[in-house]
């Protein structure tokens, strides 16, 4: 009788040990699945950031015409918003009051500022379109 239980005991024993073994199996192909796809996103994140540093880099590299007064004021930026050169129409001196070409003056820079702005907001929303993710304007900051 003793014999007969034991006997039992252990294939219950057995059964249970296969039944864990199959869940370890099912649990280690999750997990494999889990980090194939784990890498797949690591892999898109280190492409997108390449691409960021690219794309920043150009940007700054980049120059931008801002103007004023029909053409009259103009003003060269870099894609880092630093000055590089004015253009004031000759007439415009001559004719016009010092507070009046000083407003010119701010009206390009700020014209600049929004064309370097909108440039940074359209290729980041090619790059984040590319890797199909929403694009949120303040994420990106030259």
């Amino acid at each position: 009788m003793f014999l007969k239980n034991f006997l039992k005991f252990k294939k219950i024993n057995l059964n249970f040990r296969l039944i864990n073994i199959s869940e370890i199996i099912t649990i280690n192909e999750l997990g494999e699945t889990m980090n194939h796809n784990m890498e797949k996103i690591v892999e898109q994140a280190k492409k997108m950031q390449e691409e960021m540093k690219k794309i920043r880099t150009k940007i700054k590299e980049s120059e931008t015409q801002g103007e004023s007064g029909a053409g009259l004021v103009k003003v060269t930026m870099t894609g880092r918003y630093n000055v590089k050169k004015f253009s004031i129409d000759e007439n415009l001196i001559k004719d016009e009051s010092k507070e009046t070409i000083e407003e010119l003056l701010a009206a390009a820079v700020n014209n600049a500022v929004c064309k370097i702005e909108k440039r940074s907001k359209n290729y980041m929303s090619e790059l984040t379109g590319e890797f199909g993710i929403p694009n949120d304007s303040t994420f990106f900051q030259p």
